[in-house]
C-alpha cells in the first residue's frame, strides 16, 4: 500500500506539473518543475537490487517496487538584470524504509560578462560527468537511471565554491572552459557493520573543458583535493585516518553517424591512502526513430588498491586483523542493459530498461545490498517528466 500510494502521488503530480509549475511566475522569476516515477523488479533474492547505492531499500524477487525510482523537483530563477541571476534546484527522493531525502542540489548566483565569461558563487554539483551535473533530471538522460556512478571521487556530489565559465567558437566548432574551485563535506553509505566515512575538503579544484559541433562533443575534466577521511563505527570512538590526495580524470563524449548515436565515458579516480581508488566506463548505441528511441548499454564499476590497514586513535582499542585481500571478479560491477526511450508528449518521456547484472562488489560499493557474487536481472518502467 505504501508503494502504491507513492504511485499514485507521483502520477498525480505529473498531471498537475504543467498547470502548477510551467509558468512565469514574473518577467524576472521562472519555475519549473521535474520528477520521476516507476516501478522495478528483480529475478533474484541473493542478489538485490537499488536504484542508486545509497537507498535504504532494495527489490527482492518477484517483488514490484513503485518506490525506490521516485524523484520529485523544483527548480526556480530569479533575473535580477540582464547579467545578474539567482538560481535554485531542490530535490525530494524516496529512499526507502519509509524514509525520503531532501536536499538543495543548486544554489548560485550567476553574473554574464560582456566578454564571453560567466562567474558563480553558491552551490554546486560535481561538474565531472553529464550525469554528475544532472543526477535526478532523470528527462535530461536517455537511460532510465545514470550510466555511471554521479558522484565524484571519494563520494562527493555538492561543491560549495566558485566557478568560471568561458564559451567561444572556431569556425563550426563550439569550444568551452570551465574551472570550479571549493569545499565539500560527504559521508558514504553505511557499511554492513553500521560504520561509515566522514570525508571533508577545503581545496577542490576541477578543470574541464567541451569541445564540439552538431556531429559530436568530448567533455574532459580533472579533478585534484586533499581530504581528511574518519571513519564513525556504531559503538567506538571515531577514527581520525588523517589526510589522502584524490584525483580524478573524466572523459565523455557522443558522435553521430547516419543517424545512429554512440555515447561514451570514462573516469579514473586514484586515492593516496584509506579509500579504494575507482575506474568507471560506459558505452551505448542508440537509434532515434522519431519519438522513439531503442539502446544498448554497457557499464561498470572496478574498484582496486583497496585499504586493508587503518590506524587508530592513541588509546582506542586495537582494530581486528585485516580480511585477506579479495579476488578481482570480487570488486567489480557489470551491466549489460537493453532498453528504449519513447517522447509520447512535450517534456514527457516513457522509458524501459532490462539490466543484466554480475555482481562483485560489496554492498558498500554497490548497488547490491546482500554482497552476494554474481548475476540477476532487473527490470525498470519509469516516467520522466521536466516542465
Amino acid at each position: 500500500m505504501k508503494y502504491r500510494f507513492i504511485a499514485i502521488l507521483g502520477g498525480l503530480l505529473c498531471c498537475c506539473t504543467p498547470a502548477l509549475f510551467a509558468y512565469d511566475v514574473t518577467d524576472s522569476f521562472d519555475v519549473n518543475a521535474f520528477g520521476t516515477v516507476g516501478v522495478s523488479t528483480n529475478d533474484s533474492d541473493e542478489i538485490q537490487f537499488k536504484v542508486y547505492p545509497e537507498q535504504e531499500s532494495s527489490v527482492e524477487e518477484g517483488e514490484f517496487d513503485f518506490g525506490l525510482n521516485t524523484v520529485l523537483g523544483l527548480q526556480a530563477r530569479y533575473q535580477f538584470s540582464d547579467a545578474l541571476s539567482f538560481t535554485t534546484q531542490g530535490v525530494a527522493r524516496y529512499k526507502g524504509r519509509a524514509s525520503w531525502s531532501t536536499d538543495i542540489d543548486w544554489a548560485y548566483l550567476n553574473y554574464d560578462t560582456p566578454w564571453s565569461l560567466s562567474l558563480r558563487a553558491g552551490k554546486f554539483r560535481f561538474p565531472i560527468f553529464h550525469s554528475s551535473e544532472l543526477a535526478f533530471v532523470g528527462y535530461s538522460r536517455l537511460y532510465t537511471r545514470p550510466a555511471l556512478s554521479f558522484y565524484g571521487i571519494g563520494g562527493y556530489e555538492h561543491l560549495h565554491g566558485l566557478q568560471a565559465s568561458y564559451n567561444t567558437s572556431i569556425e563550426r566548432f563550439d569550444l568551452a572552459f570551465q574551472g570550479s574551485y571549493g569545499q565539500s563535506d560527504n559521508e558514504t553509505p553505511v557499511r554492513a557493520d553500521g560504520s561509515f566515512d566522514k570525508i571533508e575538503s577545503d581545496d577542490i579544484k576541477i578543470l574541464s573543458t567541451r569541445f564540439g559541433n552538431d556531429q559530436f562533443w568530448i567533455n574532459l575534466a580533472y579533478t585534484r583535493l586533499n581530504s581528511e577521511v574518519t571513519t564513525v563505527p556504531p559503538i567506538r570512538p571515531a577514527i581520525r585516518l588523517g589526510v589522502t590526495d584524490i584525483s580524478m580524470w573524466s572523459a565523455e563524449w557522443q558522435f553521430r553517424v547516419a543517424g545512429l548515436v554512440v555515447d561514451g565515458g570514462y573516469g579514473k579516480g586514484e586515492v593516496e591512502r584509506f579509500q579504494p581508488d575507482e575506474e568507471l566506463r560506459y558505452i551505448s548505441l542508440s537509434y532515434p526513430v522519431e519519438s522513439f528511441t531503442p539502446y544498448l548499454l554497457y557499464s561498470s564499476k572496478q574498484f582496486s588498491d583497496l585499504p586493508r590497514l587503518m590506524p587508530a586513535n592513541p588509546g582506542a582499542p586495537p582494530l581486528p586483523p585485516p580480511p585477506p585481500p579479495p579476488d578481482a571478479s570480487d570488486l567489480s560491477d557489470e551491466t549489460y542493459s537493453i532498453g528504449f526511450r519513447y517522447d509520447f508528449h512535450h517534456n514527457l518521456a516513457l522509458k524501459c530498461q532490462l539490466d543484466h547484472i554480475k555482481a562483485g562488489t560489496r554492498s558498500r560499493v554497490s548497488n547490491n545490498p546482500t554482497g552476494e557474487r554474481g548475476t540477476h536481472n532487473a527490470l525498470s518502467l519509469v516516467l520522466d517528466w521536466m516542465f
